[in-house]
């Protein structure tokens, strides 16, 4: 699973989310947001993991950054992409 709450940044080339990386050049050092909800990226039928899964983005609303997973990925730099969260 990738938890809620994971920081995301979008690809450039492809359009598609990753995780957010600050120190990156492809596009995911700019945070787009933080997952929503949890994603199941392992096909349960064979237990392959998954090249491409969907999720909802949280963009905008109040988030308590205590609260976030530990290896959320979001920095003060991830934080200052994000003006539309107030983080508390």
């Amino acid at each position: 699973y990738i938890p809620s709450g994971t920081a995301i940044g979008k690809i450039t080339t492809s359009g598609l989310y990753g995780p957010y990386v600050d120190g990156a050049s492809d596009g995911t050092q700019t945070c787009a947001g933080l997952l929503f909800s949890s994603v199941r990226a392992v096909d349960t039928n064979t237990g392959n993991n998954l090249a491409k899964v969907g999720g909802a983005r949280f963009i905008h609303g109040a988030v308590n950054t205590a609260k976030l997973p530990a290896n959320s990925g979001i920095d003060a730099n991830g934080k200052a992409d994000l003006p539309l969260i107030v983080w508390l």
